[in-house]
């Protein structure tokens, strides 16, 4: 029999629902995306890395230096570049669930605020962390850095060859200011190259 232990935190001060505005305008303004149904596919190793089930906490990039800086751009773009979706969501409630050969599995009830890429369904996602996921170890012991906070959640479904559906992945990421603006500037970029590779090509031909 596993157990089952819920986390909620009560709602923040109207300074963090400002900022949470704040934020969501900035990103709106890149526009909707065509809708994308996703069906999922066999992961590569980048996919699971970027796509590790877990959270960073990099609120202001800048201050980053070096390498360290140079990956964290690097990451992004390779998420925005392969994900579904990307939406802006709040952590409502995180679950643990112990199962009984004592493997902790974590559960995150996230709102979802606003799509930015791609289609969900529904206002409410349940994204799961389990102990063999890369980034397990960035949810352990975050409750307080987590719950009613405002994220970027870029998710990818994955699909194994024998597998019947698709299983959702994600990464978070602090939906600050700094990190919103690097985002929306992607996310754009991304559509201009979609557009520009659906337009038909004209090929003239002369005698």
């Amino acid at each position: 029999m596993s157990a089952t232990r819920s986390t909620t935190s009560p709602c923040p001060a109207s300074r963090l629902r400002a900022s949470c505005v704040a934020v969501a305008l900035l990103l709106s303004a890149c526009g909707a995306a065509a809708p994308v149904v996703p069906v999922g596919r066999p992961f590569s190793a980048d996919d699971t890395r970027l796509f590790g089930d877990g959270v960073d906490f990099v609120a202001d990039p800048t201050a980053l230096e070096g390498r360290w800086r140079q990956e964290w751009s690097d990451d992004l773009q390779g998420r925005i570049g392969s994900a579904d979706a990307v939406a802006m969501v709040t952590v409502h409630t995180l679950r643990t669930d112990v199962d009984p050969a004592r493997r902790t599995t974590y559960r995150l009830i996230v709102g979802v605020d606003r799509v930015l890429l791609g289609e969900l369904a529904g206002e409410e996602l349940t994204l799961t962390s389990g102990e063999a996921e890369p980034g397990f170890r960035t949810v352990a012991g975050n409750d307080h850095r987590l719950l009613q906070q405002p994220f970027i959640a870029f998710l990818k479904w994955e699909r194994g060859l024998d597998d019947a559906t698709p299983t959702l992945r994600f990464h978070l990421s602090p939906a600050t200011e700094a990190v919103a603006r690097r985002v929306a500037y992607l996310l754009e970029r991304r559509r201009g190259v979609e557009r520009q590779q659906a337009r038909p090509r004209v090929i003239v031909r002369r005698n």
